[in-house]
């Protein structure tokens, strides 16, 4: 009866946070429309944008979120919920790839942080979203000034494991792989946990930082959702603690693996084959030796056979058996050609 009223703008606003409430995000989303085309100027239509804006970049869908951002600094600028919604406006640009606009804008926010004679410190925040952008853009060179500034002034900062983990990326891009895994590191050991996953744990791995990479490993196959995942994660786990040097600790993984998992011929290849070259390294060739023979006869057909056969070949080589050690490799071209 009453379509265009002040009072059922406000109605129309509150069935859509009903809706919301209960998940039900189209029919949210249409109240709100209505909202704001029944009473385009109405006290609760800059309320209506910021939740459509935000509904949306929720939803990825960036450039309605960007609309309605627009239209809610164009018009009603000097509201509470156009300063609440900078952050938002700036994320869809960034998501869309509008870099220059997204800067534009942090700068004018950094300068206007500056300028308050009442607050003695630096915009971390939006200094480390412009290193981001300038990270998204390539130009690392001013991403990594800004992260270093950052962590001069923030070693036990919130955002410090991100920021490791940004400089830890950028590292590898530059193919800095033992860099990349310093950072990275530093990442973990700052003690966020929302730096877990794949990437962070495989490049502390190829940077050599095994006992790291073993605790990511054992995170990820905690977290995993399924057998395959767990399992994979677990395997790696092993090898990392091999690769660190506690063999004790290792073993003691590879039974509860066996436990959990079952036999794997493949796996298990790989676990004996990880602790014949760990005594390899340390100059142990005896123990070497008869763990690259149980490997050569008891996991034969699998890659790491030939490996085996190789390394017996240094053993005799090492210990001055030099024409054993030919007939080794001679045998090797001919049962591997």
């Amino acid at each position: 009866e009453f379509p265009n009223s002040l009072f059922s703008q406000r109605v129309l606003y509150q069935i859509g946070n009903y809706h919301l409430g209960r998940q039900q995000v189209d029919s949210a989303i249409v109240n709100w429309i209505n909202a704001i085309e029944n009473i385009p100027n109405g006290n609760l239509t800059s309320s209506c944008l910021k939740k459509l804006a935000d509904i949306y970049l929720q939803m990825n869908r960036y450039e309605e979120a960007l609309m309605n951002y627009e239209k809610l600094f164009n018009r009603f600028s000097y509201t509470d919920e156009a300063k609440n919604a900078e952050e938002g406006w700036i994320s869809a640009l960034i998501s869309l790839g509008r870099y220059d606009y997204a800067l534009k804008i942090l700068q004018q926010r950094i300068e206007s942080f500056r300028s308050s004679p009442f607050i003695d410190c630096q915009p971390w925040d939006d200094l480390l979203w412009m290193a981001e952008v300038y990270q998204k853009r390539s130009e690392n060179d001013k991403a990594q000034s800004l992260f270093n500034q950052y962590l001069l002034k923030n070693k036990q900062g919130e955002r410090t494991s991100q920021v490791y983990y940004a400089l830890g990326v950028m590292a590898r891009l530059a193919g800095r792989k033992e860099l990349a895994a310093k950072y990275l590191k530093l990442a973990v050991q700052s003690g966020d946990t929302a730096v877990v996953g794949d990437e962070i744990a495989d490049m502390l791995f190829h940077g050599g930082q095994y006992t790291e990479a073993s605790k990511q490993y054992a995170a990820l196959a905690m977290n995993a959702k399924d057998i395959v995942s767990r399992k994979q994660y677990r395997t790696k786990q092993v090898i990392s603690v091999i690769r660190s040097e506690n063999i004790s600790e290792s073993q003691k993984l590879i039974n509860e693996f066996l436990k959990e998992f079952g036999k794997d011929k493949i796996v298990q290849a790989e676990f004996e084959y990880e602790k014949a070259v760990y005594y390899f390294r340390k100059k142990d060739y005896s123990t070497a030796k008869k763990i690259f023979e149980d490997l050569v006869d008891d996991f034969d057909k699998t890659r790491f056979e030939p490996w085996g056969y190789y390394y017996l070949g240094k053993i005799f080589e090492v210990n001055n058996k030099l024409e054993q050690a030919a007939k080794q490799y001679v045998f090797i071209l001919e049962k591997f050609p």
